[in-house]
């Protein structure tokens, strides 16, 4: 099954060699429009009545399309590489829950969040402490205080908040592949029982305490790993 950064790098190469193609395409019809110019005398207006007015009329009009042409193809080149570049900007900062490292990755990425959270309040905590801030955070209301310290209190709700987002990825994304690494069915949640019960993958009975895939919906118990698959496997 192809992952998410799969499909992305996928995309983003598709991306790059069509920018590529359009700028090759901008650059001919560039050079095209150079090759007719080259062929007119500088500053050689078109002769009304001549036998060279075909000529130069049509020249003007391949000129002109060249031109547009070249701008056009250049424009597409221009937003390919745009789309490219955000492709890979995702790629390198982004954790996709079906990368293979992805809980380490975002078990790294809490630590180092946890970390800044921890010295943003040791410096409002430092400022607070500031014999000579005392008096005039004294003379402040709370919501004047909790932004006159160099973090305000609304950046620490953030980080607290994003922090707890990837801390609840990691245990979705955990669970998810225990599940899938048990055959757990959609809708089976992974748990330890709290009675006993008889599972119907297999028959055989189950005491408290054992794993178990609960579905609440159907309000059925099954064993995690079932003994019998387990003795066969």
């Amino acid at each position: 099954m192809t992952t998410r950064r799969e499909r992305l790098e996928k995309r983003l190469e598709k991306r790059r060699d069509w920018a590529e193609k359009r700028e090759a395409k901008a650059t001919a019809a560039h050079e095209g429009v150079h090759r007719i110019a080259d062929g007119i005398p500088f500053g050689q207006p078109i002769l009304v009545g001549h036998h060279s007015e075909g000529r130069a009329r049509r020249d003007q009009e391949r000129m002109d399309s060249g031109m547009r042409a070249s701008i056009e193809h250049s424009e597409m080149a221009s937003r390919h590489e745009q789309a490219a570049d955000g492709i890979e900007r995702a790629l390198a900062t982004s954790v996709y829950s079906d990368d293979e490292d992805a809980v380490e990755r975002l078990t790294e990425i809490v630590a180092e969040l946890e970390e800044k959270r921890d010295r943003m309040k040791k410096s409002n905590a430092d400022f607070r402490r500031d014999p000579d801030m005392k008096a005039a955070l004294a003379a402040m209301t709370p919501y004047e205080r909790s932004q006159a310290v160099p973090h305000a209190s609304y950046e620490l709700t953030n980080l607290g908040a994003t922090i707890r987002q990837k801390k609840q990825r990691i245990v979705q994304i955990t669970r998810e592949r225990e599940q899938a690494e048990q055959g757990v069915r959609a809708g089976g949640r992974v748990m330890v029982s709290r009675y006993g019960g008889t599972c119907p993958d297999c028959g055989r009975d189950f005491a408290k305490g054992d794993p178990i895939v609960w579905y609440r919906s159907t309000r059925e118990a099954i064993h995690a790993v079932c003994p019998k698959e387990a003795s066969d496997a």
